[in-house]
């Protein structure tokens, strides 16, 4: 299923290699089920016990902050995460089975077996291999170990033994790891199985990654064993991440004029400031130093991991101030950082120094103190090889911090610089040209303005020129038109006579039609006038004959019905009611047409009308005066003639009406009270004193004398009263009419009112006027 990592043989030397391979699906199996051989932990020796108690360059750093011990004092550490255990299977040669399991060993909480396949896995005639988690089946969802180990199987020749070492991260789909092809079975028997038991060893450091820092991985003793063989490899990593970034810088200052511009910017006080002010937040950058350098497919990043986390120690100044780091730090130092404080920045004023000596090529010799160490480890190879890499872990990290700094921080800087002073030198530039260009058009603006200005006084010179001329021209023409203006003025002002005459006569005319038109009404309203008051006169005397006449008649029938009615033979109540007074006379407003109302028996009377109100007579004009021009409409002038009429028409009306029969119904003698609601009134017998007392009155109204006559005859002098009063209006405006002609002139007519037009001007004749 899966693939391995290679081989090596360890030995005093070290090296060598080989190929590896896959687990069968059989490897997949938990380790619950019955185990083979014998699985027990492997003590350590003396010398193992002496080393692991010694403390190595890698162990510690030569700085370290407060952050950094506190992390090496809390939780698990490499030591607790590490397990080495020994495998002896005996009678090796005789076991049948495909696969044989090791019993389950526990390595930093987690549950392990080692798988063993004899006859190879997959393959034939090879030793197979695999480390295997045990009840991965029962694991939560989504679990991972991450562990490097190493498996060996031990020669009796402890330096031909076959080590094989590998970094994985265990799951669901990959719970066993190891080799297909360990080793060649041929080879088992020479040497590796003695008294035919095969000793198999397994170490297995369960690792704890840490994205955030550089972290340790390995326990101090594994690691050493590990940095025997995997030295030059480490190494190799270091110095290639070095050189690129030494490749960088050379290539930097191989630009002369780039670098002299840099130089120049670093020495100035803005620079200086700049680097100095050069910082970054440290854990910015130890996230990008694990990014870089750690890789879980590769078995040699444990100790990469272990020599970088033992260089950021050795640059951690804790909670010290810049101040002092530089003072600390030993020559050459080029940058610093805090992890308590989270800042990394430059650790000394030279920079230009500090880039010239990461850009040479000798930074990767080991430094001058080196052969300092002390004497108890001066012989120790291992030694030797950590105090290696814990140097290039610090120059690792160094370069690194310093590289970012300059590339982040001091070359943008000095590129703004650049591009400000470029800036500047365009500006000088273009203000110089502007400069010379200004110079140049003066010059020529100069030589233009002359020439401009001559043009100039030409053109005024013919304009003044051409104006004169134009205004000579216009005075000449404008005389012209002064006199056209003075002869069409000078005609106008004849016409204008002419038709002032024409419009005189005109007036006169028709003030004179006027005058003739109002004389002529005044006489038709004069004749009009008298004819009415004769007519009035003679309706007002033959309506009194009527009304004498129906009232002789009327009394002598009351006399006739009154003898009747007081024939012997009548009751009591006839008696009481012919009591009536006897020189009563009947009121003056009741007419015939009251008796009529009320159905009262009796011969009709004949309608006297009433008078006429003066109020509507006095407005009132003869007939025939509304209709003339000029004279205003009243709308009530006949209504004193019409009322008369209308009285005709009532008394004719009342003399064809059928007469009752008195001896049926009597009528009511005229009393001062008025009629009763009943329509008769308290009457009696009529005795001859009364009849002789009526026939004064009834010969009175026959003469004009009467109560009816005189009502009438107030009428009629109202009415002529009025027919003179507007007979003397019609005089008053014949006189004025009149002295308007003597006058003379259009205004006088306009003042009386619309004066007649003539038949020439569309208006109407005033002979045509009725």
């Amino acid at each position: 299923m899966s693939s391995g990592g290679g081989t090596l043989s360890r030995g005093a030397t070290g090296g060598g290699g080989g190929a590896g391979g896959g687990s069968s699906s059989k490897a997949s199996a938990n380790g619950s089920s019955g185990a083979d051989g014998v699985l027990s932990v492997t003590p350590d020796s003396p010398a193992d016990s002496e080393w692991r108690a010694r403390r190595g360059p890698l162990d510690a750093g030569e700085g370290g902050g407060d952050a950094w011990s506190d992390e090496d004092a809390t939780g698990l550490q490499p030591t607790d995460l590490y397990g080495k255990f020994t495998w002896k299977i005996e009678n090796f040669s005789e076991i049948s089975k495909r696969e044989l399991r090791s019993n389950v060993f526990e390595v930093g909480s987690y549950k392990w077996y080692i798988l063993v396949y004899p006859q190879g896995c997959d393959v034939h005639n090879h030793l197979s291999l695999f480390l295997c988690v045990a009840d991965y089946d029962k694991l939560l969802p989504g679990w991972s170990h991450f562990a490097q180990f190493t498996i060996a199987v031990v020669n009796k020749d402890p330096k031909k033994s076959k080590y094989s070492d590998t970094l994985h991260r265990f799951c669901k789909k990959e719970h066993d790891w190891g080799w297909k092809k360990f080793m060649e079975l041929s080879k088992v028997l020479d040497g590796f199985t003695v008294a035919d038991t095969l000793v198999i060893k397994a170490q297995v450091q369960v690792i704890h990654e840490k994205p955030a820092r550089p972290f340790r991985c390995l326990e101090p003793q594994y690691r050493r064993e590990l940095v025997r063989v995997y030295l030059t490899n480490v190494e190799g990593i270091c110095r290639r991440f070095l050189e690129e970034r030494r490749d960088q810088l050379a290539k930097f200052q191989e630009d002369e004029a780039r670098w002299a511009d840099m130089r120049e910017f670093l020495g100035t006080s803005q620079g200086k400031a700049q680097a100095l002010l050069a910082s970054e937040k440290a854990d910015v950058l130890l996230k990008g130093i694990v990014k870089r350098f750690f890789n879980e497919k590769e078995v040699t990043s444990t100790l990469v991991m272990d020599a970088l986390c033992c260089g950021c120690q050795a640059l951690d100044i804790g909670s010290s101030s810049a101040d002092d780091a530089r003072k600390q730090f030993a020559k050459g130092r080029s940058v610093w950082l805090s992890a308590s404080q989270n800042k990394c920045s430059i650790a000394t004023d030279d920079l230009v120094s500090v880039l010239e000596r990461a850009a040479d090529a000798n930074l990767l010799d080991p430094d001058g103190d080196a052969s300092d160490a002390d004497a108890e480890f001066s012989d120790d190879a291992v030694e030797r090889d950590e105090r290696r890499l814990a140097d290039l872990g610090r120059r690792t990290v160094e370069m690194y911090a310093l590289s970012h700094l300059f590339t982040v921080k001091i070359e943008v800087a000095f590129a703004e610089a650049q591009a400000i002073k470029m800036q500047e030198a365009l500006i000088a530039e273009e203000e110089e040209a502007e400069r010379v260009a200004a110079e140049i058009d003066g010059a020529k603006k100069s030589k233009k303005a002359k020439q401009k200005q001559r043009k100039k006084e030409k053109k005024e010179a013919e304009e003044a020129e051409a104006a004169a001329r134009l205004a000579e021209e216009e005075a000449a023409k404008a005389a012209v038109r002064a006199a056209e203006e003075a002869k069409r003025a000078e005609e106008r002002r004849r016409r204008e006579a002419e038709l002032a005459l024409i419009a005189e006569a005109e007036a006169r005319e028709q003030a004179e039609q006027a005058a003739a038109a109002a004389a002529a009404a005044a006489v038709k309203a004069a004749e009009a006038a008298a004819r009415a008051a004769e007519q009035a006169r003679i309706d007002a005397e033959r309506e009194a004959a009527e009304r004498a006449a129906k009232e002789a008649e009327l009394e002598s029938s009351s006399a006739d019905d009154s003898e009747m009615v007081s024939a012997p033979g009548s009751n009591e109540t006839d008696s009481e009611e012919a009591v009536t007074p006897t020189n009563v006379s009947p009121p003056k407003h009741q007419n015939a047409s009251s008796f009529g109302a009320h159905d009262s028996p009796g011969p009709a009377k004949k309608n006297i009308p009433p008078p006429r109100p003066l109020a509507a007579s006095a407005g009132s004009s003869p007939a025939g005066l509304d209709s003339l021009p000029g004279t205003p409409q009243r709308p009530g002038a006949a209504d004193g003639f019409e009322e008369a009429k209308k009285g005709k028409k009532s008394a004719a009306a009342s003399k064809e009406a059928p007469q009752p029969s008195p001896k049926k119904q009597l009528p009511s003698p005229r009393t001062g009270g008025g009629d009763a609601p009943g329509g008769t009134a308290n009457g009696g017998r009529a005795d001859a004193s009364a009849g002789a007392a009526r026939s004064p009155e009834v010969a009175r109204t026959m003469q004009g004398d009467g109560p009816l006559g005189a009502v009438e005859a107030a009428g009629l002098r109202a009415h002529a009263q009025q027919l003179e009063s507007e007979n003397a209006r019609l005089r008053r405006d014949l006189a004025r009419a009149l002295g308007q002609l003597e006058v003379g002139g259009p205004a006088a007519g306009v003042a009386a009112g619309t004066p007649p037009q003539s038949p020439a001007r569309g208006g109407e004749d005033p002979a045509k006027v009725p």
